[in-house]
């Protein structure tokens, strides 16, 4: 059996039988996991950015900038898994301390930046539920919203690198782990893993006083009021199956730094590994949540992927004078949504 020695994990030395992560098993689903999330990612949300890129009419307001940011966001993981899928297909390269180094970086401000995200995203859709005319009023301060958004790269950017170059300038002189949670600072992963519960607290907390309100407060028949009601609820969809992703995660990283016996310290060293994947594959979910839930990206999609043998839309809409689209509008499934005049885009 393999043995791994001297594996740092927060403040923990230890020996440690991780042979687990060096069967043919973890390498298979490791690499099924990489090339999915990859292909996904990438295709997925390339997708999302050229919509709103070029359809930028039928994407305004502060909602559709944090889901611009949050397929940049998830656009990098996907990118920087390309090293893992790389480690996973030429394992020598893990002797390779700069490389091991390296690939921390990526995911940490991916998720920095994600987590960021959300949190702005529930606050957005909070205003938009609880305080509606006010986020009527600054949903369309674009500089604002650009400002806050380039905070988050700014804080995550420096945050993700700096945490991991710095204790790291040169090559340990004994024998290293490439495993990101050896790689990262000694208590680096808890206090990663309660930010992350402090995220999702604060998500749910805020979620839960809109979902409150919905069903409180619902006017029937006011469609503004439904199509934002529709556009939160897709929203609490995403912050959960992130959470459903990544709370088996950190209840991990919360069972190694409890006082527990070798044996099971290496068991939850494995488990958690393979629960890291799980994570993964929440980067792969977001865009196909409210991508493909929603009319105008899905309309979007099709244009984009025939090659614009069809125009976005195809023809003006016009009106009747009694505000019904005439003979001569184009059909709802060759036009995007937003065909009503004056409404408000929440």
């Amino acid at each position: 059996m393999t043995k791994i020695d001297e594996i740092a994990d927060g403040n923990r030395l230890t020996n440690a039988d991780l042979s687990c992560l060096l069967t043919s098993t973890f390498s298979i689903v490791s690499i099924t996991v990489n090339v999915f999330v990859c292909t996904a990612t990438i295709f997925g949300n390339i997708l999302i950015l050229i919509s709103i890129y070029k359809y930028s009419k039928q994407f305004k307001g502060s909602l559709y900038m944090f889901i611009g940011n949050l397929a940049v966001a998830d656009l990098l993981l996907g990118l920087w898994l390309l090293l893992l899928l790389y480690e996973e297909v030429v394992p020598d390269v893990k002797q390779d301390w700069y490389f091991c180094v390296t690939k921390p970086i990526g995911v940490l401000i991916s998720y920095s930046c994600s987590i960021l995200t959300l949190i702005g995203i529930s606050f957005d859709r909070f205003m938009a539920v609880i305080f509606p005319l006010k986020h009527l009023v600054h949903t369309y301060k674009r500089k604002f919203f650009i400002a806050y958004l380039t905070l988050i790269w700014i804080i995550s950017i420096i945050g993700g690198s700096l945490t991991v170059i710095l204790p790291n300038l040169e090559p340990p002189s004994n024998t290293f782990v490439c495993r990101i949670g050896a790689i990262l600072p000694p208590g680096f992963e808890l206090v990663s893993s309660v930010a992350l519960l402090l995220a999702i607290l604060i998500n749910s907390s805020l979620f839960g006083v809109v979902m409150w309100k919905i069903k409180t407060k619902e006017i029937p028949g006011n469609s503004n009021s439904q199509k934002k009601n529709t556009k939160t609820v897709l929203m609490i969809v995403i912050f959960v199956t992130f959470a459903v992703c990544w709370l088996p995660f950190v209840i991990c990283s919360f069972l190694l730094q409890a006082n527990i016996a070798p044996s099971t310290f290496q068991n939850v060293v494995c488990a958690q590994e393979y629960l890291a994947r799980l994570g993964f594959v929440n980067s792969a979910q977001n865009w196909i949540i409210y991508g493909l839930a929603n009319r105008n990206f899905r309309t979007a999609f099709k244009k984009i992927l025939c090659c614009n043998g069809c125009t976005f839309p195809l023809k003006p809409v016009s009106f009747s004078t009694d505000g019904s689209r005439s003979k001569s509008a184009c059909k709802e499934t060759e036009c995007p949504v937003n065909l009503k005049q004056n409404e408000t885009v929440i």
